[in-house]
């Protein structure tokens, strides 16, 4: 599956032109230590974007395959970072080095190692559920890059009714409007049902902000 848009396409392909043609015209003097410098630089650049790019483009039924690329391209934007640490001379570049080396390596055992196989959980009365969103946007891949299963946005069903984001603010709507096929339902950790009941309801209508969304209301709350 691969959308596509013409005017990001177009822009990402004159980026990537003008590096090919500055590299072409760096070419002419790599026999100057600094000219070398720069054509090296030009060519990890080039390769971040096209590894970026081949990231993005990849479907969101491959998840696996989309995180490890992805974490591939963020090894070699951090490496491309330490390599401008190293022109411009900062004492730091080794400690970053192996900073860089070290998160990447953890990150990506962790990324790796997590199921990409969870199924729902059946619903019971008198439980709370989180719901997950089986990531099909960017900003649902950008979310289940940094919580423990794969998955994107979260809501919360309690007492029958599904309490979430919507267009930036939080709704309760029902049961039956949950998209199954496009979901992951997961029992939560005991809680007492009415208290949080009334405390999801005394939410409503607030607003998404970075501070305040599903992963800072809903998930670090219910996740087990």
């Amino acid at each position: 599956m691969i959308t596509h848009h013409p005017t990001r396409n177009l822009t990402i392909l004159v980026i990537l032109a003008s590096l090919s043609i500055a590299q072409w015209y760096v070419d002419g003097f790599t026999s100057n230590a600094e000219y070398w410098k720069l054509n090296q630089l030009l060519s990890e650049l080039q390769g971040c974007i096209v590894l970026w790019l081949f990231s993005f483009y990849i479907s969101y039924k491959l998840l696996l395959f989309k995180t490890i690329v992805t974490l591939w391209a963020v090894m070699v934007t951090c490496s491309l970072a330490v390599y401008c640490m190293w022109l411009i001379g900062t004492p730091f570049t080794a400690p970053a080095m192996w900073i860089k080396s070290a998160a990447v390596v953890f990150y990506g055992i962790f990324l790796i190692r997590r199921s990409y196989r969870i199924k729902s959980d059946p619903i019971e009365a008198g439980n709370i559920y989180l719901v997950r969103r089986i990531p099909d946007s960017t900003q649902d891949f950008l979310v289940s890059l940094v919580t423990l299963e794969p998955f994107g946005g979260t809501g919360v069903i309690c007492d029958g009714h599904w309490y979430h984001f919507h267009r930036g603010i939080f709704v309760r709507s029902d049961i039956r409007c949950i998209p199954l096929d496009k979901c992951v339902i997961l029992k939560s950790r005991p809680e007492r049902l009415d208290t949080d009941k009334y405390a999801l309801d005394q939410k409503l209508g607030e607003k998404w902000t970075w501070r305040h969304n599903c992963l800072t209301v809903l998930y670090r709350k219910y996740h087990k």
